[in-house]
């Protein structure tokens, strides 16, 4: 009794150390979003601070193109969410093009885009503002 009783918490005990050791081996990064072209293009290099402060990299062709999510907010702080007509990836960019139509007509303050690589670490990268002038 007292044996089944040891195996269970070593079992346990396994299982837990296992499933920390794959939430504390995901790294995130923090590159600098830049945009430019009034707004149609956004990108960013693959290298940047990671959660853990230091300088990190990853290759751009790693990002997986269906887990990025682009959006933008202006003065109102109302964020719009824009869907990417094409995502370019490469050692080390990655390039987000929209098409005009999508973008909003107001003057936006903010950029955000974040997303997944490969191997499960993610990114998360802001970016200044953009006036897009089809009024």
């Amino acid at each position: 009794m007292k044996r089944s009783y040891v195996l269970a918490g070593t079992l346990i005990l396994l299982a837990v150390m296992v499933a920390s050791v794959g939430l504390a081996a995901a790294v995130e990064y923090y590159p600098e979003l830049k945009i430019t072209l009034r707004g149609v293009v956004w990108y960013f290099e693959t290298t940047g601070e990671t959660d853990m402060g230091e300088p990190g990299s990853f290759d751009g062709r790693t990002v997986i193109k269906d887990s990025v999510v682009a959006w933008c907010w202006g003065e109102d702080y109302e964020i719009i969410f824009v869907e990417p007509a094409l995502i370019l990836r490469t050692k080390n960019y990655v390039f987000l093009v929209f098409c005009p139509r999508d973008l909003p007509e107001a003057d936006m303050i903010g950029t955000t885009v974040s997303g997944e690589l490969t191997n499960g670490d993610t990114f998360y990268t802001e970016g200044g503002g953009f006036a897009w002038g089809r009024r």
